[in-house]
Formats: C-alpha cells, structure tokens, sequence
C-alpha cells in the first residue's frame, strides 16, 4: 500500500511540476499578440493634442465708440439702438442736479443777449431763477446782479448820469457782464461735455446689451458706439500663452465655442489659424488671426456690435497625433 502511494504520489509529482511546452508556446505567442495589438491600436487611433485658449470675435469696420467721463446715473436716453444718427445728436444724458432744459434755455438767453438792447430779455432773465442750474447758480447769479444794474443804469437819463458822474460806471458794468456772459457759457461747455454725450459721426447707432435709463455707470464704461460704415466683415483672434508658440503652427484647425447652446451645430465654429504674431504683449501673449470656415449668425454679429468685441473659449487642435505619441509626450514632458 506504500508503494502504491509513494508510485503515485511520484506521478502527480511530476505531472504538477513538468510544465506542458503547447502552453509556453502558444501562451507566450498570444501576450505578444496582445501587446503588439495594443501598440498597433494605440498608434492608429487619433488623439489630437489640444491647447485652450481665448477667442476674441470683432467687427473689422472699426467705430467711433463713446465712453463715460465720470461715475454716474443714466438720466435719459435719447436714441434708440440701431438708429441712423448724425453728427452732434445727443444720444444720452448723465443724471445730474441740473436740468438738461434748463441748462438749454440759459444757453438760448446767453446767445440772443444784447448789450446794446439789454432790455429785450429781461422776461427771460427773471424766469431763470425758478430753473434747476445746478453747479452753474452760483455764476448765474453774479451774471444776473450785473444785468439788471446794466439794464437799471441803461433806463437812467443819460445828462444824469454824465452830471453824477455815473457815466464810466456804465461802461464797467457792462465790461463785467460780458465777464461773466463768457464765464457761464465756458461753465456750460464744460458741464455739456460731462453729462451730455453726442456722436461725432454719420452711422449707426449701437449700445451696450443692459444699457438703459436709470443704471449706474462707472468712468471710462462703454456707453454706445457709431459704425459709420456697415459693419459687414468680422475678424477672430486668439491669445496663446507665449510658451505654446512651437506648438502652433498656421493652418491648424481651431473649434470655437460661439454660445451655451447645448445644439452643438449651432454652438462651435471651425476655422483655421492663417496668421501668428510672435511678439507678445505685457502680459506675455500671442495673437493668432483665425479664418473661419463659416459666416457667424446675424445675432452674434449683433452682439459683437454692441460690445464692439466678445470672448468666446477656443480649442486649438494641434497636428493629428496618435494616442501612443500623445502618451509617450506626455510621460517625456514635451
């Protein structure tokens, strides 16, 4: 019984320690298989390395653009968006303690003074009191004392006036009130020049998206903007981190993301990179111009005419790669 037991325990000792060589064979044949498999696929499979970025969409028409002077309420808007406007027309006003009205007639009253008749405005020179002039009361009433001397001097008996040697004294009140007619209007020059905002050219008329009466602005905000010819043809530029430039190269394909649509058909622009500048800026980054291979929408070109230029993310796909050189640059750093 020994025997027996010790005969087979020989026998499945060497069944279990001696290695069939089918099994090498065609064991070590089928992991190299896989592994030459995996290789071949990971070196066919596309995976494009990619660089994001910034878009900037704008209007190649360049437009005479408006911007506040000082911190302020908006107190009445004049035009209306995509208004055909002229020179000069007031397009908008700043609130302020005076009254644009009041201010305008004050400036009619200066305009239509004189000294030779002083007595042909009195009526409107006494209603002025009762206007909103704002920072401009002060002068107004210096402007208004020496008026009504002038005029009261100008009533008097003209033999009077040489007897008691009043004569010269009509003289220099009316050197002092064209003074101060010359001090109120430089003072309402410079107070138009603050809260009133014109066009300086022909066009059309365009405002900011959120612009509207009563809304606070802060100095050097965009305020509208004056296309003085159709604004027909846009241009993209991208802004690249120097350090991407031997990555980039002209003819490289370009995704745009143009809105948060979820359509991506309507949400991404394709386009091409047809120009690099290799200088940077302050901030250390490069300008690409972008071809884009399809018109943008009428409303996108709305609103880069009323922003004058938006950001929109980008994607640069950079020369086609394959998955095993994306991986092998990666694990290198490159």
């Amino acid at each position: 019984m020994k025997e027996v037991e010790s005969i087979r325990s020989e026998e499945i000792q060497e069944v279990l320690t001696k290695i069939p060589r089918k099994i090498i064979k065609w064991g070590n044949a089928i992991i190299l298989l896989c592994v030459l498999g995996i290789f071949v696929l990971t070196a066919n499979i596309p995976y494009p390395d990619k660089i994001n970025c910034e878009a900037e969409l704008s209007a190649k028409t360049k437009p005479f653009s408006v911007n506040s002077k000082k911190e302020g309420v908006i107190n009445k808007i004049i035009a209306e968006n995509e208004d055909q406007v002229s020179k000069n027309d007031i397009i908008l006003t700043l609130s302020s303690k005076a009254k644009y009205e009041d201010i305008k007639y004050l400036k009619s009253i200066l305009d239509s003074i004189d000294i030779h008749d002083i007595a042909k405005i009195l009526p409107s020179i006494l209603n002025v009191p009762y206007y909103q002039l704002g920072t401009l009361n002060e002068s107004y009433l210096e402007f208004e004392s020496a008026y009504l001397e002038l005029y009261k001097l100008s009533k008097s008996n003209f033999n009077a006036l040489k007897e008691n040697s009043k004569f010269d004294k009509l003289f220099i009140v009316e050197r002092k009130l064209k003074r101060l007619i010359e001090k109120l209007k430089s003072e309402i020059i410079e107070w138009e020049e603050i809260h009133i905002y014109r066009t300086e050219e022909d066009g059309i008329l365009y405002f900011p998206s959120g612009l509207h009466s009563g809304i606070s602005i802060e100095k050097e905000e965009l305020l509208f903007s004056v296309y003085s010819k159709p604004a027909n043809s846009f241009f993209t530029e991208l802004k690249i981190h120097k350090s991407q430039l031997d990555k980039i190269n002209v003819n490289q394909k370009v995704l745009i993301q143009l809105s948060d649509a979820v359509e991506i058909e309507n949400n991404v622009s394709k386009g091409y990179i047809n120009h690099i500048d290799t200088v940077p800026d302050k901030s250390n980054q490069l300008t690409a111009t972008i071809t884009l291979l399809k018109d943008i929408s009428s409303e996108l070109k709305n609103e880069i005419l009323k922003q004058q230029k938006i950001q929109r993310p980008a994607v640069i796909l950079l020369n086609d790669k394959s998955l095993l050189s994306t991986l092998l640059n990666r694990k290198n750093g490159i």
